[in-house]
């Protein structure tokens, strides 16, 4: 009968715990959508329609020269590859230096600012802003962008827009690994708002990916501390004290 009595309330509590582990992970999924569902709405705007388009080849340009990562100038540089950008985010994460991630090929020197762009596997979306000067691989294109037609951060939300990735994702399936190559990058014909409303949206965007991640932080914390309930439901329920009769 005790065993019983146990065995039901474990299932009651082990369902309770499923309910709150999947009402977290719905909140944590609607929040890594916001900064999409702002970005969509920024772009598909009324106001968006009358943006003239041009390509990118004339709004920006990669002038990152090759070097050496063994050189002591450069060895101790940030090394950033598509492992280090988050998808979706416009954000760097785990950056260490080219010595430290023991890179012994030649790379490509950005500089503060740059917009970087992972052109492998482009339904990744990955694309971040160079925070300082750095090194990234040849699968990486550091763009470099005209200061007076384009906002660097809003050329790089413009990257990580449906319809940039629509069409870098139709564009690269030509090849057998899925890449975008330089020809098609600047071929992309892109909208080209007033730049005091390109500063303006960017703001808009980062403000919202900041708030997006602290909360996506916490609902992660809590997610986790859900995950260890059913180890500990299950330690309670077989070491209390059998009660002396």
């Amino acid at each position: 009968a005790e065993q019983k009595r146990i065995a039901a309330r474990l299932r009651e509590q082990m369902a309770e715990v499923e309910r709150a582990r999947a009402a977290v992970q719905a909140q944590l999924d609607a929040a890594k959508i916001l900064p999409n569902a702002l970005l969509r709405a920024i772009v598909t705007s009324p106001a968006a329609q009358r943006w003239s388009r041009r390509k990118l080849d004339e709004l920006c340009e990669i002038v990152a020269k090759q070097v050496d990562p063994r050189d002591s100038e450069y060895g101790k540089l940030p090394h950033v590859s598509g492992e280090n950008i988050v998808s979706g985010l416009c954000r760097l994460i785990n950056v260490r230096s080219a010595a430290e991630d023991g890179m012994i090929s030649g790379k490509y020197l950005f500089e503060t600012g740059d917009v970087l762009y992972s052109k492998l596997r482009p339904y990744l979306r990955k694309v971040a802003i160079a925070e300082s000067r750095g090194l990234c691989s040849a699968d990486m294109y550091p763009l470099r962008v005209n200061p007076k037609l384009m906002d660097a951060r809003f050329t790089a939300w413009m990257l990580l827009s449906e319809d940039f990735s629509g069409y870098a994702i139709e564009e690269s399936q030509l090849s057998r690994m899925p890449k975008l190559n330089r020809e098609q990058l600047f071929s992309y014909s892109a909208p080209v708002p007033p730049l005091a409303d390109q500063k303006k949206f960017a703001a808009r965007l980062d403000s919202e990916i900041a708030a997006t991640m602290q909360l996506c932080n916490s609902l992660e914390t809590r997610l986790a501390e859900i995950e260890l309930l059913p180890a500990t439901l299950l330690r309670d329920a077989f070491t209390q004290r059998i009660p002396n009769n």
